[in-house]
């Protein structure tokens, strides 16, 4: 019985196409750890900017109108800073963000409530955390204010349910104007890990990411004076 012997080839086409798989596997795998990396990086500054007081009434049953007017109005200004600072700076790489500038969706929302502020009130302009950055911080920056439109999500069943505005008329801003959300942030995520891991700028992402809940903390804490009465 003669011996026989099974003889496999391997062309150079086929071990590229390994490698590339390999590759691949590999950089899904950074991506993965990296986003496990950011969000346990910034869950600290995370929790403290949802502590607010005014943020914190949004998503309570005492919500009212000037807790809502007050943090829209409050929102439009660090939009404006945002849109015209970061997604300009970022349009190349992510131009998904140009084409939903919320800055809108807020001047609409705040034009419907109709609330009428005292001349004598002064609202200081938002101001970003630091004056030249990176496309990675500016990144990380993103990441903060694209996720921030997943919480809007559960702040709009709140200001549906107890001051009766919609998606369509008052509400367009916290409900993302019913696009699907969280599609359109998976395909952020994709996207901007990818960015991170590629040009291996992790670190200063993070800090781009804490420095925008860092001062979304400050400028709203800054400003609750607004919602007790003057």
């Amino acid at each position: 019985m003669g011996l026989q012997m099974k003889i496999s080839f391997t062309t150079p086409l086929t071990t590229y196409r390994m490698i590339e798989l390999t590759e691949s596997a590999g950089s899904k795998e950074k991506t993965a750890l990296f986003l496990s990396s950011i969000k346990k990086s910034t869950a600290e500054l995370h929790s403290l900017l949802e502590s607010n007081q005014l943020l914190s009434a949004l998503i309570s049953p005492g919500v009212t109108l000037r807790h809502y007017f007050f943090y829209l109005l409050l929102m439009k200004k660090i939009e404006e800073v945002y849109e015209k600072h970061i997604v300009t700076l970022l349009a190349t790489l992510f131009p998904g963000g140009v084409q939903r500038k919320a800055s809108l969706l807020l001047a609409e929302d705040i034009q419907t409530i109709g609330y009428i502020l005292p001349q004598s009130l002064v609202i200081e302009n938002y101001t970003l955390p630091i004056e030249k950055m990176s496309l990675a911080y500016a990144f990380g920056f993103m990441y903060v204010m694209e996720g921030s439109k997943l919480g809007g999500k559960v702040i709009s069943k709140h200001i549906q349910l107890n001051l009766a505005f919609s998606e369509s008329s008052g509400a367009k801003f916290v409900s993302d104007y019913g696009v699907n959300t969280t599609a359109l942030w998976r395909v952020f995520l994709s996207k901007f890990s990818e960015y991170v891991v590629e040009n291996d700028c992790e670190e200063e992402a993070i800090r781009g990411a804490n420095g925008a809940f860092k001062s979304i903390y400050d400028y709203f804490e800054s400003n609750l004076f607004l919602i007790k009465e003057i």
